[in-house]
């Protein structure tokens, strides 16, 4: 059984939800003995603008917690999304996703975008140029991503994924995943390959 609330206090976020809410339908304990849970989803919005432009609604914050329906106050699991501040064209720039249990935090995730390619005469809009993914569960650790494309006919051609500590990157981390389009853009053939140059190719038909 799912209760959504949406607001009605902010005409420019009317009709987004701001609260659900995931019951069992039976309160009564699983045949089986599972646990019964129950979930809510609090959604936090913010009003962006960038200069003279019509201002718009992004979701900054999202919280999704797991809870043990009997004893309520006892975390299962709940997992937190923290989101920059968008580009000029609504794009997302960044994003820390923290994941904890009742214990406490589990991993925090930072996920940087930058820069992004917003070409308005070639409609190239939204699209990563790059990202720095950084995780600390347990050790910090960091990828690095590189997106590649034909700007012409506006496809992706290849993703190039690192890891390493941050401001580098360790070869023998590397992978490359390139894509081979026909005439029509469809992809013919995706091709990964390793540090170790070592490639494996999957055709695709079209």
């Amino acid at each position: 059984r799912t209760l959504t609330t949406f607001h009605t206090d902010d005409f420019r976020l009317a009709g987004r939800p701001r609260f659900i809410k995931t019951t069992p339908v039976s309160a009564m304990p699983s045949p089986l003995g599972d646990e019964q849970r129950f979930e809510e989803t609090i959604l936090n919005w913010s009003i962006f603008q960038s200069g003279a432009q019509r201002p718009f609604p992004y979701l900054s914050r999202q919280t999704h917690t797991v809870y043990n329906h009997f004893t309520e106050p006892d975390i299962v699991r709940q997992t937190v999304v923290d989101r920059a501040v968008p580009d000029e064209f609504g794009n997302e720039t960044g994003r820390t996703v923290t994941t904890s249990s009742h214990a406490g935090v589990i991993d925090v995730a930072a996920v940087a975008t930058a820069p992004i390619i917003n070409d308005p005469s070639s409609w190239i809009i939204g699209l990563p140029a790059a990202r720095v993914i950084t995780s600390t569960r347990g050790e910090t650790r960091h990828r690095f991503i590189d997106y590649q494309y034909d700007v012409a006919r506006r496809l992706l051609t290849s993703i190039v994924r690192n890891g390493g500590a941050l401001g580098t990157s360790d070869p023998t981390q590397r992978r490359t995943t390139t894509f081979t389009p026909d005439a029509f853009g469809n992809v013919n053939a995706t091709c990964v390959s390793g540090s170790t140059g070592a490639q494996r190719c999957t055709g695709v038909l079209a």
